[in-house]
């Protein structure tokens, strides 16, 4: 496989191909050529260290126990600094996928047998890691009945799992320091910052709501002022924060989104938690009302915050306080799916061969196909399990 067309795989599923021995195991010869027996693959290591832990392995005629330490590349090898680290020296095997020939040596002066993993792949594994990145997807042209079943299998999966994925999000913006009301409202706040940045100015809106977290906003009567103070803490306060604004859209525009995020946070912080634990999904219209049109963000960019943001907020909201009113109600609007849809999302599944029906979770191909697919995380899909064995 030459150039780069694996550099957008995880090591992940490497090692998920090592560890559950998806490859032939009959005839395998190490890069030298000394014919090689896996006894016993090892255990994944979690920690930091070689990446399996207690191999044996029967190189050559002599059984050998020790650790195996997985790349993409063998230059990868020199590229992390193994060569320096002690915590390599018990290494006994160095499983590449690619450019098998290159040597690599221990702090302790051995040099580890290599073994090359890409002639002894299956061929529709390995068809699936020829994929280069671009917004084909990696099961492309492999579309069967059977991996139909199992794409609708794993959207229903990762609908609930993304809930859960937007659920973490806000619990890392979480202050236990605070008292739980007014850390639910930094929460809240906190991501609607963050996904008013997407694509490209996350960062810079998590910096500009951590500086603006100090301000008394009860000195602020109108939201007018507000925004305009959050607008000079963003654009006109050292240190400058670094804005992104090349083009990008929604972020292109980062001046207008930190407006959008300011009036929200807002008319978050004038509504009073005993109003969002009584009206729950139903204080959404209010906030929204009380936001100035000039402030507010377009309807389908509106419905992305309160479906990715606020309908988690008020299931979080619920199980602080516990009131499961709260979480259920939350979670079965959730279920219901995204008011829209991107192209940008549906489109690369369709072209794949997949069908998309109306009653296909939209949240579950979003959280698919940018944390999956994109990601290359191949191993951890149930259509890619059918895919390689098809």
């Amino acid at each position: 496989m030459a150039g780069n067309s694996v550099r957008n795989y995880p090591e992940s599923l490497l090692q998920w191909i090592w560890g559950n021995l998806q490859f032939d195991c009959t005839k395998l010869k190490t890069a030298q050529g000394l014919d090689l027996s896996i006894v016993n693959p090892g255990r994944l290591n979690t920690a930091s260290g070689p990446d399996f832990k207690d191999a044996e392995l029967i190189i050559d005629g002599i059984r050998w126990h020790g650790h195996v330490e997985i790349h993409i590349r063998a230059n990868d090898w020199d590229q992390h600094g193994h060569q320096d680290d002690p915590a390599y020296g018990g290494v006994i095997l160095h499983v590449v996928l690619n450019n098998p020939h290159h040597s690599v040596q221990t702090t302790a002066g051995t040099v580890p047998h290599t073994l090359g993993l890409e002639p002894y792949l299956q061929s529709s594994l390995a068809k699936l890691l020829k994929v280069r990145h671009s917004s084909t997807l990696p099961c492309s042209g492999t579309v069967t009945y059977l991996s139909q079943q199992a794409f609708e299998r794993q959207i229903q999966k990762v609908h609930q799992e993304y809930f859960e994925y937007k659920l973490d999000e806000l619990l890392s913006l979480y202050n236990p320091h605070l008292p739980p009301g007014r850390a639910w409202v930094q929460c809240l706040t906190g991501q609607i910052y963050r996904t008013l940045g997407i694509p490209g100015n996350i960062t810079a809106m998590e910096e500009l709501h951590s500086r603006i977290s100090g301000f008394d906003q009860t000195r602020y009567t109108e939201i007018e002022e507000w925004v305009e103070t959050v607008l000079r803490a963003a654009f006109l306060q050292t240190p400058f924060i670094d804005w992104k604004s090349d083009g990008m859209r929604p972020a292109g525009k980062p001046k207008r989104r930190v407006s959008q995020a300011a009036a929200l946070q807002f008319s978050i912080e004038k509504t009073s938690l005993q109003q969002f634990i009584t009206m729950g999904l139903s204080s959404w219209p209010t906030l929204i009302q009380a936001v100035p049109k000039p402030f507010l963000p377009g309807k389908e960019r509106s419905d992305t915050v309160k479906h990715t943001v606020f309908l988690p907020s008020i299931y979080l909201l619920g199980r602080l306080f516990h009131d499961r009113k709260l979480m259920s109600h939350s979670y079965e609007l959730w279920k219901s799916g995204m008011p829209h849809l991107p192209a940008e999302i549906s489109k690369p599944f369709l072209e794949a061969g997949l069908r998309i029906s109306r009653t296909t979770p939209q949240g579950g191909l979003v959280h698919q196909y940018k944390r999956y697919c994109l990601q290359r995380r191949c191993h951890l899909c149930k259509v890619f399990y059918t895919a390689i064995r098809s």
